[in-house]
């Protein structure tokens, strides 16, 4: 099914590679190593300055990008306040009076694969167990979209804003990371996020452009991204590692003095008032 905008351009098998090529892999099973696009610059493909190696990034199918990376993230983003449900929750277990457990005795309970008695009874604390474990990495009891689901139902039951419309805020301001495309012919169908900031490299001996150069293992040209498209992406990726992080503490900084400076203008005005 056309997806109303074309967005690769069909070649010929005589076409040598060239920046914005898709290229795919049958073989691999890893979700960023399904397909990609070639980012090399086109005068470096031309005057052999890649030194055989074209460097791409990978196009990811939109439910592996959420599942393995946008999702765990934001579950990620709540860790410290399901440590806090899960300490009280195996406090309130106990029914005693008296100081909460040590973070050492909670770490020894967050190791372990299931809650020992009398904490395997309270349905949060196993809920909030499992969350802390899937958040930190070790075990994976649920998908992530139903992790964060829950994650945010425990730390507050009104919430309405769950982890579909999340995904919904991601696709319509993705981060500078990330360039979401359209279904491409040739790929898994429904959308696909190029990553930029997990681009490798790939020997360009390893891509077929002709059918007679398709070998396992080896990644097949499908097309060439329409020229809008291909230099946006290339804009978005000088733009990732162009941009420069600044200290924390610099940042808190300029926000105080800005507070004061804003200060200085209305303190008046109110004196006079």
């Amino acid at each position: 099914m056309s997806s109303g905008y074309e967005c690769l351009e069909q070649l010929e098998s005589d076409y040598s590679l060239s920046q914005g090529d898709v290229i795919v892999w049958e073989e691999n099973q890893d979700f960023q190593s399904k397909a990609a696009v070639i980012v090399t610059a086109d005068c470096d493909l031309a005057k052999g300055k890649h030194w055989g190696r074209v460097t791409v990034v990978p196009l990811v199918p939109i439910e592996n990008y959420m599942e393995e990376v946008y999702l765990p993230k934001q579950l990620a983003l709540l860790e410290k306040d399901l440590a806090v449900l899960f300490a009280k929750s195996v406090h309130q277990t106990l029914k005693v009076e008296g100081n909460p457990p040590s973070d050492d005795a909670l770490e020894s309970l967050v190791s372990l694969d299931a809650l020992p008695a009398p904490w395997d009874t309270s349905d949060r604390a196993k809920l909030a167990h499992a969350l802390l474990r899937q958040a930190r990495g070790p075990a994976k009891s649920m998908t992530s979209a139903e992790a964060l689901d829950e994650a945010l139902r425990l730390r507050s039951p009104e919430v309405k804003t769950l982890s579909a419309s999340r995904i919904g805020k991601f696709l319509e301001q993705p981060p500078g990371d990330c360039m979401v495309l359209p279904q491409l012919p040739g790929l898994a169908p429904g959308l696909h996020i190029a990553f930029l900031r997990a681009m490798r490299e790939v020997r360009d001996r390893d891509i077929a452009t002709k059918t007679s150069e398709i070998a396992p293992n080896h990644a097949k040209r499908i097309g060439r991204l329409v020229p809008v498209l291909r230099y946006r992406m290339t804009q978005m990726l000088a733009q990732v590692f162009s941009d420069i992080g600044l200290p924390d503490e610099y940042e808190a900084t300029l926000k105080l003095e800005r507070v004061k400076y804003v200060d200085s203008i209305t303190q008046p005005q109110k004196s006079e008032a």
